[in-house]
């Protein structure tokens, strides 16, 4: 199952035309999740949302994650979306469980 990520203002409006979808396998429930201070918060069957003041810690871990091949663009484009709620106060990025 996958999450849909979202980058979206205040109001919860998008800010880019398409949610992007990412695995569950993609953030591994390993004993290295339990040392994440964002990752392991990330609800697989509700809404996570994140602002930017964990973007640090977001963008920290997310570039520890290994991806498989097949989901590099979907890693990059969360990265991407990440950054830009670090650049953008009243932005947030939101995981939506299944």
């Amino acid at each position: 199952m996958p999450w849909d990520v979202r980058l979206e203002d205040e109001q919860g409006r998008p800010l880019i035309p398409s949610d992007v979808y990412v695995e569950f396998s993609m953030i591994p429930e390993d004993e290295s999740l339990a040392a994440t201070k964002i990752l392991r918060i990330i609800d697989r069957y509700a809404d996570t949302v994140l602002n930017h003041l964990q973007m640090d810690d977001f963008l920290r871990e997310w570039s520890q994650l290994q991806p498989n091949p097949m989901d590099h663009i979907e890693w990059e484009l969360v990265r991407r979306m990440a950054e830009q709620c670090k650049a953008e106060p009243h932005t947030y990025l939101r995981f939506i469980g299944d």
